[in-house]
C-alpha cells in the first residue's frame, strides 16, 4: 500500500532519502501511514473537529492511533507516555515524532561515526554491503585510498571488479554471498596473495550475515585479519615437528615414551621392527610385559622408583621379541614434567644385543682355548723387553726340565738356543718390539740336553700408553711330530720312488715283453705254414698256447694297471660294430675250431653304418668275454649278439650280449666276478688259466664307456653277460684312414740337423738313418755342448736326447728358447715312451718326441713333418722284405743290420764301437759303485742300456734297469752288487761272442 498523501509530504520534507532505505525506519513509516488511513478513510482528508472526535466510534479509532503513536515515540526517544494526551491531534503528534526521529537520527549519526572510527582503526581488512551485494562501508585497511572508498559506497563487487582502479579491493565473492544468504550463517575462509617482493601473504576472511527482526540479512560484514606471520609460524612448527617426527622415526636408535605406570605410549620404527610386533600391538602395553618374568619385579622396584625419585634411569634392560628371543637394551630414560599436561617417561635405548653376544662367545671361546691348553700341557711364558723371564706355567717348566726359580730373571737364548740358532731368534725379537705376532717353530734344548722341537706362538704386550712391556709365548712340544713328519717325508720319497719304479718299469716293460712276444706268435704261425713233422708239430703247439697266454696275462696286467691309475684315454672316432666284432672273432676263432664249438654272431638289421666311439675297447671288451665264453665252453656254441635297444637321429643305444653253453657259474662266485684276482677255484686256473683280472677290466672299461655290463649264470648249463652303449650316429667321413707311406731316400736333403746324443751308439744309428735320407748331421755329446754349436751356425732342425751329462736336454732346450732360437724344431729322443714325459717335453719347450729303441719309418716321418717335407712322404703298397737274421744266444743284430741298409761294413764298426763304449761305461759304472756314488751309479746304467737295446741284449737290460732304480733308491750296496756282477758277467760272454761272429780284434 502506498504512503497517504500527507503523510509522505511531511516525510519528504523532514526525512532524506536515504532513511527510506533503514528497515527499521520503513516499518516505523508503515506503521504511522496505517494509522493515517484508519482514521482518514481514502478521499478526505479533512481535519479531525473536536466535536467530531468527541464521536464515540471515532474516538476509539482515536484512541488507538494515539497508542499506537505513543508506543513507537517511546520507542524512538523514551518520551513519556503520559504525556500525549487524546486531545492532542495528529499534527502535534506528529511535530513532536519528527523531533523524536531527528533525536534519533543524531544519535545514530554519532553512533555511526563511533563505529566507523572503531572499525577504521581495527588493523583488519572490514567491508559492509547491504543486501543486494552494494558496498555500504570499506575501512582505510581494506582500502588505503579515500577517494577509491568513497568510489566503492553503493557499488557491486562486480561493478568495483571492473573499475579502473580497485585491484587491492577485498572481494568475497557471488558464490560465497549467495551461500551466506542461503545459510544465514557466517562463513570463514583463508586467501593466499602475492606481495611486491613476491613473497606469499594469507589472510583469514569471514564473512558475516547481519538479520532483521524478520531472520533475513539485510546486512553483510566481511572481515579479513592477516595471518601471514602466523602461517609462517604455524609452517617453522609443522617443519619442526615434522623433522622431529623424521628423526623419531628413522632413528637406529629405540625411542619411545610411557607414562608413570610404564605403559607405552609411543614408539618408532626402529622399536617397532626390535622387538618384531605391530605399532597397534605395542601401543598401551605395559613395557614390563615385554620382560622376562624373572626381571618384571625390578622394573616396577627399581626401574619406576629410580624414574620418580631421580628423574631418570639407565643401564641395560633385558627384553623379549615376539619370538622370545633376548634382546640387550642398553638405554637412558628421562622423566618429562610439562606444565599443564601429564608427566611422562621418554627413552632412548641401542640393541646391544649383537655385542652382548659377542662378548658371550668371546668368553666362552676363552674359557674354551683356556681348556684347550690346559688339555694339551701348552707351556706359557711371558718375558720383559730384553728377554729375561718374568713367568711361566708348571707345563713349561715341565717341557723345559728347569723349575721356577731356575727359569725367572733368566733369558731364553742362554737357556734354550743353541748358538747358530741365536741370530734367527733375534730377529723375531725384533718384530715383537715392532707389534707383530707370529708363530714358528725352533729347535732347543732342555736341561738334560736332550734336543727337542718346539711350537711357539708370541705376541707383544703393550700397556696402556702402548708402550712395549714385553712378549708372551705359548709353547707346543712337537718333537714327536717332527720325527713322525720326518718318517712321513721319508715315506712319501719312497712311495714317489716307488711310483716311479713302477712308471719306468710300466714303460719299459710294453716294449721289452710284447715286443717279443708277438714275434714269436707271428713267427710260430708263420712256422705254421711250414712242412713240419708230427713232433714238431706238437712243440709248436706248446709254443704257441703259452705264447698266447702268456701274452693274454701280460695285457691284463697293463691293461688294469692303466685302469687304476686313470691312465685310460678313450677314442672318439668312427667305426663299424661288424668290423669290429669280426675282427675279434677273426684272432679267436681258430680256437673255438680247435674245441670244435660253433661261434655264431647276429647283427640288428638297423644297426647304424657307422657309430663313433672307441671301437678299441669295446674290441677289447667283446675280445675277452668272447675268449672267456670259448674257453670255459666245451660243446655246444658261443652266441654274439648285438641289438639296437633305442634309435634317435643322433644316437643308438646298443646291447652286446656274449652267451655260451659252457660250464656257468654258481650264484656265490657270479656275486664276485668282478673282485680283481678272483677265480671259482683253483682247479679252474690250473686247467684254464689266466689271471682273474678279465671280467674286472671289462666292467670298469664298460663303466668308462658309460655302459652297464651284466651277467646271468646256471652252473652246468652256461653264461650270458650282456653290456649297453650308447654311440653318436656317423658318416663314412668320420672312419679313420689308414695309410701305408713310401719315404723319398732323399726327402731330408739339403736340411742340417743337430744330434745332441751322450750315448756314442745312438749317434751313430741316428746319425747312420738320417744321412740315408740325405740330411747334413752334426753331432753334440750333451746340452752345453749343442748351445755353443747353435750359437755359431745355423740348424733346422734338432734332435735333443733327455737324459746327458754336464747338462741334460730339458734345460738346454730351455736355454735355447730363452736365449738362442724360439722357433726352431726340437724333438725330444727318450726312452721313456709314456703320457708324463711326453708332458715334460712339451713344457720345457720342445715341439714333438721320439722314443728309443728308434723305428726308422717313425723317425723319418716325424722329422720330415717338422722341416716341412711331408709331400715326398707317399702313399705305398708295402712289400716283406726278408731280413737276415742271426740268432744268438745272448745277443740280436738283426736291428743293426736293418739301420745299415746292407752295409756290413757299418755292422761291423758299429759293433766294434759298442764293445769299446760298454766295456768303457761297465768299468765306469763299477768304479762308481766301489765309491757309493749313486748318482753316477744311475746315471751310467741309464747311458749303457739304449745300446743293450739295439743289440738285443736283453737279459742286460734287466740288469741294468733294476740297478738304475736300486741306486736312485739308495739301496744297500749288497742288494745292488749281485746285479752289477751278472751284468758284467753276461757282458763279457755278449763282447766275445760279438768279436767271435763279426771277426772283430
Amino acid at each position: 500500500m502506498g504512503l497517504n498523501k500527507k503523510l509522505a509530504q511531511q516525510i519528504k520534507q523532514f526525512f532524506p532519502e536515504a532513511d527510506l532505505d533503514r528497515d527499521d525506519f520503513r516499518e516505523f513509516i508503515d506503521a504511522v501511514n496505517d494509522t493515517y488511513n484508519e482514521l482518514l478513510p481514502a478521499g478526505k482528508e479533512k481535519r479531525l473537529s473536536k466535536s467530531e472526535a468527541k464521536d464515540s466510534d471515532q474516538s476509539e479509532k482515536i484512541a488507538a492511533a494515539v497508542a499506537d503513536m505513543k508506543e513507537a515515540m517511546f520507542v524512538l526517544g523514551g518520551y513519556p507516555v503520559d504525556e500525549i494526551t487524546v486531545d492532542d491531534d495528529i499534527v502535534t503528534l506528529a511535530a513532536l515524532l519528527k523531533k523524536q526521529v531527528w533525536e534519533a537520527k543524531r544519535k545514530q549519526r554519532l553512533q555511526q561515526e563511533l563505529n566507523e572510527e572503531i572499525l577504521n582503526s581495527l588493523p583488519a581488512d572490514i567491508t559492509v554491503l547491504d543486501r543486494d551485494g552494494r558496498y555500504v562501508f570499506v575501512n582505510p585497511s581494506a582500502v588505503r585510498d579515500v577517494a577509491v572508498r568513497k568510489w566503492v559506497i553503493g557499488k557491486t563487487e562486480e561493478e568495483c571488479t571492473h573499475g579502473a582502479s580497485q585491484t587491492a579491493l577485498p572481494v568475497v565473492g557471488k558464490a560465497r554471498l549467495d551461500e551466506v544468504r542461503r545459510t544465514r550463517q557466517s562463513l570463514t575462509w583463508e586467501d593466499k596473495t602475492t606481495g611486491v617482493a613476491g613473497e606469499g601473504q594469507y589472510k583469514l576472511k569471514v564473512l558475516q550475515p547481519v538479520l532483521n527482526a524478520k531472520g533475513q540479512p539485510y546486512l553483510f560484514i566481511n572481515y579479513g585479519i592477516d595471518i601471514t606471520e602466523r602461517k609462517k609460524a604455524d609452517d617453522l612448527i609443522r617443519q619442526s615437528e615434522l623433522r622431529y617426527r623424521s628423526i623419531f622415526d628413522h632413528s637406529q636408535a629405540l625411542i619411545c615414551t610411557h607414562d608413570l605406570e610404564g605403559n607405552l605410549i609411543e614408539l618408532n620404527q626402529a622399536s617397532v621392527n626390535t622387538f618384531g610386533y605391530d605399532h597397534k600391538d605395542l601401543k598401551g602395553t605395559s613395557l614390563a610385559a615385554l620382560l622376562p618374568k624373572e626381571r618384571q619385579s625390578d622394573f616396577y622396584d627399581v626401574y619406576l622408583k629410580d624414574i620418580k625419585e631421580k628423574g631418570k634411569a639407565e643401564g641395560i634392560m633385558v627384553a623379549l621379541s615376539r619370538a622370545g628371543e633376548r634382546i640387550y637394551l642398553l638405554y637412558q630414560n628421562f622423566l618429562v614434567t610439562d606444565e599443564g599436561d601429564q608427566p611422562y617417561v621418554i627413552g632412548f635405548s641401542q640393541d646391544i644385543t649383537a655385542r652382548i653376544k659377542a662378548e658371550q662367545a668371546l668368553k666362552a671361546s676363552e674359557e674354551k682355548y683356556r681348556r684347550i691348553i690346559e688339555n694339551m700341557n701348552l707351556g706359557l711364558l711371558q718375558v720383559s723387553p730384553d728377554e729375561r723371564i718374568m713367568y711361566a706355567n708348571q707345563s713349561f717348566c715341565d717341557m723345559s726340565g728347569y723349575t721356577m726359580e731356575e727359569l725367572i730373571g733368566n733369558t731364553t737364548n742362554a737357556l734354550f738356543v743353541r748358538d747358530e740358532k741365536v741370530q734367527a731368534i733375534e730377529k723375531v725379537q725384533e718384530r715383537r718390539q715392532s707389534g707383530r705376532s707370529d708363530a714358528y717353530e725352533l729347535q732347543v734344548v732342555d736341561k738334560q740336553g736332550n734336543e727337542k722341537w718346539w711350537l711357539i706362538s708370541g705376541a707383544p704386550i703393550f700397556d696402556a700408553e702402548n708402550n712395549f712391556v714385553g712378549s708372551i709365548g705359548i709353547h707346543l712340544d712337537i718333537t714327536q711330530h717332527k720325527k713322525l713328519e720326518a718318517d712321513l717325508r721319508k715315506a712319501n720319497e719312497d712311495a714317489a720312488s716307488s711310483a716311479r719304479a713302477k712308471e719306468l718299469f710300466l714303460a719299459n716293460i710294453s716294449h721289452e715283453i710284447r715286443t717279443p712276444m708277438n714275434a714269436i706268435i707271428g713267427l710260430g704261425r708263420l712256422l705254421a705254414k711250414t712242412k713240419l713233422d708230427p713232433q714238431q708239430e706238437a712243440y709248436l703247439d706248446i709254443v704257441r698256447n703259452a705264447s698266447d697266454n702268456l701274452l693274454v696275462i701280460i695285457n691284463d696286467l697293463l691293461d688294469f694297471t692303466k685302469i687304476e691309475a686313470g691312465k685310460v684315454m678313450l677314442e672318439d672316432i668312427g667305426f663299424v660294430v661288424q668290423d669290429t666284432v669280426e675282427n675279434t672273432l677273426r684272432i679267436l676263432r681258430h680256437k673255438a675250431e680247435e674245441k670244435g664249438i660253433s661261434v655264431r654272431r647276429v647283427f640288428d638289421k638297423h644297426l647304424a653304418k657307422v657309430l663313433i666311439g672307441d671301437p678299441y675297447r669295446l674290441g677289447q671288451v667283446i675280445m675277452n668275454l668272447l675268449s672267456n665264453a670259448i674257453k670255459f665252453t666245451d660243446t655246444g656254441e658261443v652266441l654274439v649278439e648285438c641289438n639296437v635297444l633305442e634309435d634317435t637321429d643322433e644316437s643308438q643305444l646298443v646291447q652286446f650280449i656274449v652267451q655260451d653253453t659252457g660250464i656257468g657259474m654258481s650264484d656265490e662266485f657270479v656275486r664276485h666276478l668282478f673282485d680283481k684276482f678272483t677265480q671259482e677255484n683253483e682247479s679252474i686256473t690250473r686247467r684254464y688259466g689266466g689271471t682273474g683280472l678279465g671280467m674286472s677290466i671289462c666292467r670298469q672299461l664298460v663303466d668308462l664307456m658309460g655302459g652297464d655290463l651284466k651277467v646271468s649264470s646256471q652252473k652246468g648249463i652256461g653264461t650270458s653277460i650282456s653290456f649297453t652303449l650308447n654311440f653318436r650316429k656317423g658318416t663314412e667321413e668320420h672312419l679313420p684312414k689308414q695309410h701305408a707311406f713310401n719315404i723319398d731316400t732323399q726327402v731330408l736333403k739339403g736340411k742340417s740337423i743337430l744330434l745332441v746324443e751322450d750315448n756314442s751308439m745312438n749317434r751313430v744309428l741316428a746319425n747312420t738313418i738320417l744321412s740315408q735320407y740325405g740330411a747334413d748331421v752334426t753331432e753334440a755329446h750333451d746340452g752345453a755342448m749343442a748351445i755353443e754349436i747353435l750359437r755359431k751356425g745355423s740348424f733346422d732342425l734338432v734332435l735333443m736326447d733327455i737324459q746327458m751329462p754336464v747338462m741334460d736336454g730339458l734345460e738346454a732346450t730351455k736355454l735355447i728358447r730363452a736365449e738362442v732360437d724360439r722357433g726352431i724344431p726340437i724333438i725330444a729322443l727318450t726312452a721313456y715312451a709314456n703320457k708324463h714325459e711326453e708332458q715334460k717335453c712339451l713344457a720345457a719347450g720342445m715341439n714333438d718326441f721320439i722314443s728309443k729303441p728308434f723305428d726308422e719309418d717313425k723317425m723319418v716321418q716325424l722329422v720330415a713333418q717338422w722341416l716341412g717335407r711331408e709331400s715326398r712322404i707317399k702313399e705305398k703298397v708295402t712289400k716283406a722284405k726278408k731280413i737276415k737274421k742271426v740268432s744268438e744266444a745272448l745277443f740280436d743284430l738283426g736291428k743293426v743290420r736293418a739301420f745299415s741298409g746292407g752295409d756290413e761294413d757299418f755292422v761291423v764298426n758299429l759293433a766294434g764301437l759298442f764293445v769299446v763304449e760298454s766295456v768303457a761305461g761297465m768299468e765306469k759304472m763299477e768304479s762308481a759303485f766301489d765309491e757309493k756314488d749313486w748318482d753316477q751309479v744311475a746315471a751310467m746304467a741309464h747311458k749303457i742300456k739304449p745300446s743293450m737295446h739295439t743289440f738285443g741284449v736283453t737279459t742286460v737290460v734287466t740288469e741294468l734297469e733294476q740297478i738304475e732304480a736300486m741306486a736312485k733308491q739308495r739301496m744297500a750296496p749288497e742288494i745292488i752288487r749281485p746285479h752289477i756282477d751278472a751284468a758284467k758277467k753276461t757282458c763279457t760272454e755278449v763282447f766275445a761272442s760279438i768279436k767271435a761272429q763279426l771277426k772283430l780284434p
